[in-house]
């Protein structure tokens, strides 16, 4: 399959997944699906076993799509519908290039900017506020949160916006105190 053939097939999941997922025309709302089918797809891509039973072409593909169902009965039917299509398909392989572009084309089609923050905790009304402000500044455009759970951080926050991260997590502050503390020199230079 050609790239551009590819990038064509991708962009008609994107399309699919908003058009049978979006209630209205609202930046915040997309990225919230964007954000569930991330997940969504991430769950699947983790399981070995189960990319193996969706791509075994000697499983009926009623079988197949079967699981899809059962397993993710409380998704959108926008996400089943596409991953289903995908299986028939054969074309799994492009889940994370449509995660990809579902933020991307969020970012073009409503002129936002999407930035991921990880925190142990759910953020608060004025942290978000803070740090969307913060970045609609910086960036000189409109910024939406993708906001995400993850209690391996330990404390603190994680913002990420396409390669530039800032990790001001308990975790990564753990990790450069043990370098520190680890390394030959201390209290500085020889």
């Amino acid at each position: 399959m050609s790239i551009s053939v590819s990038a064509a097939i991708v962009e008609v999941y994107v399309q699919t997944i908003l058009a049978q997922s979006l209630t209205e025309s609202d930046a915040s709302e997309a990225v919230r699906v964007s954000t569930r089918f991330i997940e969504f797809s991430q769950a699947i891509r983790a399981s070995n076993d189960l990319r193996v039973r969706l791509a075994e072409s000697s499983l009926p593909l009623s079988v197949r799509q079967g699981l899809i169902d059962s397993l993710f009965a409380d998704q959108p039917l926008g996400f089943t519908a596409v991953v289903k299509l995908m299986v028939e398909r054969d074309e799994l392989k492009l889940l994370s290039a449509v995660e990809d572009r579902l933020s991307s084309f969020i970012e073009e089609s409503m002129g936002v900017v999407i930035v991921d923050v990880t925190t142990v905790v759910a953020l608060d009304d004025n942290l978000r506020q803070t740090i969307s402000e913060k970045y609609s500044a910086q960036l000189n455009a409109p910024v939406v949160l993708r906001e995400h759970i993850d209690p391996e951080i330990m404390g603190g926050i994680v913002m990420q916006r396409g390669d530039r991260r800032i990790d001001a997590s308990l975790n990564a502050q753990l990790i450069r105190a043990q370098s520190v503390l680890t390394s030959d020199t201390i209290g500085g230079a020889d």
